[in-house]
């Protein structure tokens, strides 16, 4: 194996470390910014990652163990070289292929949870536009019921006033009719006082 072991598994390691960290910050982000999900909602799916990710990693471990034990090792000889160096490449290989195939299987994995997450999101939104439209119906219904109780107190007044309106200008004619029979009274009273003292005056002047 050419060049620092050590150095070749770092090459190959961090690239996909930065891509794998980079794309789940992503869709956790687009989540959280959607409202599709919080930090409490996720954490059942990071436990289940994390415990599937246990097998492809196991592997990682195992290769790259492998890849640094052989650093500072010294070689008996010629043969002892070739001999470790096929025993390498066909440890090698069998670590790659099982590599490729834990990724294989992680990556339809993560496929399949990322489905699930949308399918997930999508029935909580549906949920909410749910709410949303039952929550809007039931506040029309209630401006509905307002208005109508609204022209139906305010038709109830007028039908209240229509109806004290004759009372009361009846009542207004009565009471300038008694003003009137009392005004009549006390002309009449006034009338015959004035012919009482008349008459009164006319006896002293007989006298």
């Amino acid at each position: 194996m050419d060049g620092n072991p050590a150095q070749q598994a770092f090459k190959e390691l961090l690239p996909y470390l930065e891509t794998l960290e980079t794309q789940t910050a992503a869709i956790l982000q687009l989540l959280k910014d959607k409202g599709l999900t919080t930090d409490e909602d996720f954490a059942p799916y990071f436990e289940h990652a994390g415990n599937a990710s246990n097998v492809k990693w196991f592997a990682a471990r195992l290769r790259i163990e492998h890849l640094l034990s052989s650093v500072g090792k010294d070689e008996d000889s010629d043969k002892d070289k070739a001999k470790k160096e096929d025993t390498g490449k066909t440890e090698t290989s069998s670590s790659q292929a099982s590599a490729v195939q834990e990724n294989s299987r992680r990556d339809s994995e993560q496929k399949e949870e990322n489905r699930e997450t949308e399918k997930t999101a999508a029935s909580s939104k549906d949920q909410s536009d749910r709410e949303n439209r039952e929550t809007s119906d039931s506040k029309t219904t209630d401006t509905k019921q307002g208005q109508e109780k609204k022209k139906k107190d305010g038709a109830d007044q007028e039908k209240s006033e229509s109806t004290l309106a004759p009372k009361s200008a009846k009542a207004a004619v009565n009471s300038s009719k008694e003003g009137s029979s009392k005004k009549t009274r006390k002309d009449t009273s006034s009338k015959a006082d004035e012919d009482h003292d008349k008459e009164g005056d006319t006896e002293k002047k007989a006298s």
